[in-house]
């Protein structure tokens, strides 16, 4: 009698380790293109991830495929780091009509992410985030601090964001541009695997004037659904945000921020374990 309790024990703890070990493998997975989780990947733990971002409309003819190839590990418990290639195609055009198409490297950055609460076994989820981009003409350093919560089926998340770009000034790295972030999202889970929901991105610049001084120069918004889909082994999210009526912009007749912003901004990535 007690040999076949300790065998129904032992069965059941081989479940649970096998549930948790399923449950840490797709911890990583993101329900949202542009708002980040405070999941982790588990010490060890391998994804290859594409980021596939398109961005078109302004006054001009104008539209950007972003690319970004992403190796993910898990370092430790509640801490994983990232290793990007960045690049950009883009065709653009001018008021006689004219197109050109070009492509540019943007670089090579570094991801660090450390998990320091729970979105289920704690009040709210929190993670810092830190990420490092270098390029020959620059770098630009991008912190945030991650919120998520889990609730029965829904997921939310928040991301405070602040984007710092340096560029080269004769032999010195100055301040260009600060860019602070509000990113908001809520997913609900339909299926097993298959989520559903809605984005919300405020996006702000502060330029560097003539004057050498750092001025506001617009707050764009943009906000549309997400849905996305996970397995044991890969997930995907695509993401569609049409811009929305600005809340503060540059001279100009349009609501929209046109210059520096786009009508459309649209993200698909997809990642499979390795």
């Amino acid at each position: 009698m007690s040999s076949s309790i300790s065998l129904r024990s032992n069965l059941i703890l081989c479940a649970a380790l096998v549930a948790s070990l399923a449950a840490t493998a797709s911890a990583n997975e993101r329900h949202f293109g542009y708002v980040y989780e405070t999941g982790v990947l588990a010490p060890g733990a391998k994804e290859l991830e594409v980021y596939n971002t398109l961005r078109a409309g302004r006054e001009d003819y104008f539209s950007a495929l972003d690319h970004r190839i992403s190796f993910e590990v898990g370092v430790a418990n509640n801490l994983m780091t990232a290793f990007y290639l960045n690049m950009r195609n883009t065709t653009a055009g001018d008021s006689a009509g004219n197109l050109s198409t070009g492509f540019e490297w943007q670089g090579f950055s570094n991801e660090w992410k450390l998990k320091m609460m729970d979105p289920v076994a704690d009040a709210v989820g929190l993670a810092l985030y830190g990420e490092l981009t270098f390029n020959t003409s620059g770098f630009e350093l991008e912190p945030k601090v991650l919120l998520d919560k889990r609730m029965g089926r829904f997921l939310f998340a928040a991301n405070l964001i602040g984007e710092f770009e340096f560029e080269a000034e004769a032999e010195e790295m100055e301040l260009e541009e600060i860019a602070p972030d509000l990113a908001l999202g809520a997913s609900y889970e339909i299926a097993k695997g298959f989520h559903a929901g809605l984005e919300f991105r405020n996006h702000n610049a502060f330029v560097k004037s003539a004057a050498g001084d750092l001025e506001h120069e617009f707050s764009a918004l943009y906000a549309g659904p997400v849905v996305s889909y996970a397995t044991e082994s890969w997930w995907m999210t695509f993401s569609l945000l049409p811009q929305l009526p600005a809340l503060s912009k540059a001279e100009g007749g349009s609501i929209l921020v046109l210059d520096d912003g786009e009508k459309i901004n649209a993200r698909l990535l997809f990642s499979f374990h390795i």
